[in-house]
């Protein structure tokens, strides 16, 4: 998803599955390996040629667009260690990609490349699409790691930059020759990932928010539901294979706003409901299995799945108070005094459903 929202196409700009299967499957195969082989590879593919025009791009009608956001989006950012004059002149060396048929590939064609000589980043010469990149990372380097790592930290970790933490990740970066993993698991293992500071930082993206609780609840997904999954995903701003425009999606708090925070809450209803009518044990045996077998206070069992799903926890007492009294639904009070009451009773599984309609309209839940 990161990448998908780094390497932007839209569907609806080419629409052709063959073409969408093969930008996913580049996605796929570079997204753990070498990033300057990355930026090589997803350029050819028809899905950023035909995106960003780089098919109509000749040496007799030179085509800017793709140079321009090779530069700007994917490499080094916007008016960071280039020119006007460098977007001319690598324009020139992308030329030649134009043999395009509908669904097809699309071949380098000799006729259409400018096979003159090309001035950007100080270097001369009769540069090509292969040595756009070559020239790109070798005189560019340290700005392109800086830059990659910035947007990792911002995505994965928090939009308050810690420039020292990117400027050690940017160093492991051009140590390793631009592969990626390295990075990921200096990142990833760190302390620094799991600070405090660190946690709830971040607001979740549609998919982010519905599949982890997916997978922190080991619920059921029927097939039926993973197709309404792709379409309400859309509905609250997320749509597979469509990013708002070609600088992607801003993510954070760019995904709430009065029509999607319902949304969102609108999407765990209709799931939670599902859940409720094709597998009520699940729930009895999801609140079980975070608050134990055998415990019978419905605030302690409350406070265990809020804070399940929320890391940093609820604000005050007051809320935790209100999210027992949640759980505790309709149940008499006297059946709690006298620990009569447990996650066996016949009423838990609705319990526990009216319990995570609270949680999924919390704030806080909105966080990762």
């Amino acid at each position: 998803m990161f990448w998908h929202n780094h390497f932007v196409t839209r569907l609806e700009d080419y629409w052709c599955p063959s073409w969408m299967f093969n930008y996913y499957k580049t996605l796929h195969d570079y997204n753990f390996g070498n990033f300057k082989e990355f930026v090589r590879a997803i350029g050819l593919t028809p899905a950023m040629l035909v995106f960003l025009n780089g098919y109509q791009n000749t040496a007799t009608e030179p085509n800017e667009n793709f140079a321009r956001e090779l530069l700007e989006l994917f490499t080094l950012g916007v008016n960071n260690g280039y020119n006007q004059s460098d977007i001319v002149n690598i324009a020139r060396a992308l030329t030649g990609y134009t043999n395009a048929e509908y669904c097809g590939a699309i071949s380098f064609n000799l006729a259409d490349f400018d096979n003159g000589q090309k001035t950007f980043f100080g270097q001369t010469g009769n540069w090509d699409y292969n040595d756009v990149i070559n020239v790109l990372f070798q005189e560019r380097g340290n700005l392109i790691a800086t830059y990659i790592c910035t947007k990792l930290y911002h995505y994965f970790v928090s939009p308050n930059i810690n420039e020292d933490i990117v400027s050690q990740l940017a160093t492991t970066f051009i140590n390793n020759n631009f592969e990626l993993l390295p990075v990921y698991k200096q990142l990833f293992k760190s302390n620094h990932f799991f600070d405090d500071a660190a946690i709830s930082d971040i607001v979740k993206s549609p998919y982010d928010i519905f599949m982890s609780f997916v997978k922190e609840t080991s619920f059921s997904l029927s097939d039926d539901f993973k197709e309404g999954i792709i379409w309400y995903n859309g509905e609250i701003g997320q749509a597979m294979f469509d990013p708002i425009d070609v600088a992607g999606w801003q993510g954070n708090h760019d995904w709430i706003n009065s029509s999607t925070i319902i949304g969102r809450w609108q999407y765990f209803e209709w799931y939670l409901w599902d859940i409720w009518d094709n597998e009520q044990e699940s729930l009895r045996t999801f609140a079980i299995s975070i608050a134990g077998n055998t415990e019978t206070d419905p605030s302690i069992i409350a406070q265990k799945i809020v804070d399940y799903f929320i890391q940093k926890g609820l604000q005050t007492a007051a809320d935790y108070t209100i999210a027992t009294d949640v759980l505790k639904d309709q149940v008499p009070q006297n059946y709690y005094d006298n620990n009569l009451w447990n996650l066996h009773w016949e009423s838990a599984p609705y319990q526990v459903l009216m319990l995570l309609f609270h949680i999924t309209k919390l704030p806080e839940f909105q966080l990762k």
